[in-house]
């Protein structure tokens, strides 16, 4: 736990570029809005994903990067008021 902690804090300072796809435009909050932490999903001492919360500490974004080669490829939005995760309706599919 403890090395995983030193890592994600040397990650968050050295600025990587993990999962550096970008979601749909409309998810997308404004710039300096947002703080991305990458994280270790599955604990195997490799980031493979970024979760990007809002200014006041809500989960709004993560993402998943299942293929280890540094870009997102599935990204999930959460409401920040609820927490919940957001279902494209209908039209977005």
């Amino acid at each position: 736990m403890r090395y995983m902690i030193i890592m994600l804090a040397l990650l968050c300072v050295a600025g990587t570029n993990l999962c550096h796809a970008e979601p749909p435009a409309a998810d997308k909050p404004a710039e300096g809005d947002i703080r991305a932490v990458a994280v270790d999903r599955d604990l195997d001492g490799v980031m493979d994903g970024v979760d990007e919360f809002d200014k006041g500490g809500r989960l709004i974004r993560k993402g998943f990067n299942a293929e280890a080669d540094g870009q997102c490829e599935t990204w999930e939005t959460y409401d920040p008021q609820t927490g919940m995760l957001k279902v494209p309706g209908e039209s977005e599919w």
